[in-house]
């Protein structure tokens, strides 16, 4: 993909201990370390990673990687603002996604920036046909 559009339009996203997939690992560092070793000569555009409570891919891969490095708190708990700040401040991430905390709150740097309350999001409604429970959750009001 790199030599066909250019590294610097290719990204990557680990994810290790997503359990949507149903693959488990007993040990992910030795694979990921590897993986991302391979990776950093590119110049990719960027590596996303997810950490969870089992690995610390964060804190493990961060000094492997030199490029942008996105960020993301454990798979199935949304990344808190606050918890992303940490991620940047503590030199794990360079940037933060929140995934599941912007479909919830469609106007999500409003809502930090002013300290608006986060809504929750439905998970009953993740993954169905359809705009609902992902574009219909209201903005927050004016303040």
């Amino acid at each position: 993909m790199a030599d066909a559009i250019g590294a610097h339009r290719v990204g990557i996203r680990l994810a290790p201990g997503n359990p949507l997939t149903g693959l488990v690992e007993a040990d992910p560092a030795p694979v990921r370390r590897a993986l991302v070793d391979a990776l950093e000569p590119l110049g990719l555009a960027y590596l996303h990673l997810t950490d969870n409570s089992r690995y610390p891919a964060l804190r493990d891969l961060r000094p492997r990687w030199t490029g942008t490095l996105i960020g993301n708190t454990e798979f199935g708990h949304p990344t808190t603002p606050e918890a992303g700040a940490a991620l940047v401040e503590e030199g794990r991430a360079d940037l933060v996604s929140f995934g599941r905390l912007f479909i919830s709150n469609p106007d999500l740097p409003h809502r930090i920036a002013t300290g608006a309350p986060l809504a929750e999001i439905d998970e009953t409604r993740l993954c169905t046909n359809g705009p609902e429970g992902y574009t219909d959750y209201p903005a927050a009001p004016p303040r």
